[in-house]
């Protein structure tokens, strides 16, 4: 079976709809349409019990904690020693022994006066993944000199003894001076020891108390956390800023992980090979001898670039963000390979994403509408029929 990834995708429904190499549809608009047509996908797999994506553990008791990628349940049942057995679900007026099941918050409930239970099994739904792909390189005039920060569109650099700020997009340029940290605020000059997330500006410090302080540019605290004597690392060594963690590099090509709540340090990835390392919207991104990454999946492999400069900004808008050598712009999302059952999921996709189109354009979908409903019996003539299977279990658990 061919495989296929979201940008196939996409220029098969562009094709459908009569508009490729056109840039009518945003990249911002191709992801919302990805995502509905994957959501409608994704639940009709479910309502009609299609099994490619089910997921199973087991448990002993009476109650087990969900799992943290629980969606929608399938089915539970028990081992009484001979065969498996469906559980029900508890309802209001329950009153025989059992067994029945119940969700309450985040846990499994199984009510049972009998104690024979000697396993249960639970099948369910994963939560979806997301759908992304990659936007369209973009080249931009270059700069003589050494990068030392990037944010946005703009680019800090030195060219000999003289430092520039220059814009990209807008190719405007302006003096520089060493030290220069740009942000979204604007340009920043401290002496503090300063690191940056989603391009605003922090810094941390000691303060009597044993504590790691981590404030905004402002002097407006964030974060603080207790050690014991000296953390393990330099204040002016930091890189990154997550919700829970910070990111530093410890100069010997190995990026660390402060945890905020505890403090505890351990090693994030190794083999980095400078310390530009970034931070946006919780993820972490930085350069080993592999390639680019994003946490720890490889955004960019090392074959596809030669030097990477850094990372402007990660745009939900336009799909961009990192830097490479002749100052090419590569998008900071990666390109989700579809690894469907078979590729009737792929052709409803595309024949969705083309009925999305059409009416953005406002023109007449009822054509290629119809075509998506064919695609779609045709999906349910490639379930099996069993009538002995489980009736499927229609609550939503999601999170």
């Amino acid at each position: 079976m061919i495989t296929y990834n979201a940008k196939d995708l996409i220029e098969q429904a562009q094709m459908i709809a009569d508009l490729q190499n056109s840039d009518f549809i945003s990249w911002k608009e191709n992801i919302v349409f990805l995502d509905n047509a994957w959501t409608d996908l994704y639940q009709q797999i479910i309502n009609h019990g299609d099994k490619a994506f089910l997921e199973t553990f087991d448990f002993e008791g009476d109650c087990c904690e969900l799992p943290c990628d629980f969606y929608q349940l399938y089915y539970i049942c028990y081992n009484d020693g001979f065969s498996k057995r469906p559980i029900n679900r508890k309802s209001k007026t329950s009153i025989s022994e059992g067994p029945y099941y119940d969700i309450v918050g985040n846990e499994i409930i199984i009510y049972n006066s009998n104690n024979s239970l000697k396993s249960i099994e639970v099948s369910y739904y994963p939560v979806r993944d997301s759908i992304t792909y990659a936007s369209d390189d973009v080249k931009v005039d270059g700069i003589q000199g050494e990068v030392l920060d990037v944010c946005n569109s703009s680019v800090f650099y030195k060219n000999e003894d003289e430092y520039f700020v220059k814009d990209i997009v807008n190719n405007k340029e302006e003096p520089g001076t060493e030290g220069f940290i740009l942000s979204e605020g604007g340009i920043v000059d401290s002496d503090k020891p300063c690191f940056k997330a989603d391009n605003k500006v922090y810094y941390s410090e000691y303060n009597d108390d044993g504590f790691i302080v981590f404030k905004k540019i402002n002097g407006t605290e964030i974060h603080r956390v207790k050690v014991d004597g000296n953390p393990d690392f330099p204040l002016r060594q930091i890189n990154g800023l997550t919700d829970c963690a910070v990111f530093y590099c410890n100069g010997e090509g190995v990026l660390k992980r402060f945890d905020l709540e505890t403090g505890v340090v351990e090693d994030y990835a190794d083999g980095l090979i400078n310390k530009k390392v970034y931070s946006f919207k919780n993820s972490i991104y930085y350069e080993t001898t592999d390639g680019v990454w994003c946490n720890h999946e490889l955004l960019i492999p090392v074959l596809d670039y030669e030097t990477y400069i850094g990372v402007l900004k990660v745009d939900n808008k336009t799909g961009y963000g990192v830097l490479f050598d002749n100052f090419v712009i590569k998008s900071a999302f990666d390109n989700t390979e579809l690894l469907f059952p078979s590729n009737v999921y792929y052709n409803f996709m595309a024949y969705k994403l083309a009925t999305y189109y059409k009416i953005k354009q406002g023109a007449d979908a009822g054509n290629i509408a119809a075509l998506a409903t064919d695609a779609l019996n045709v999906f349910y003539d490639t379930l099996p029929r069993d009538e002995n299977e489980y009736v499927r279990i229609s609550n939503v658990y999601a999170r």
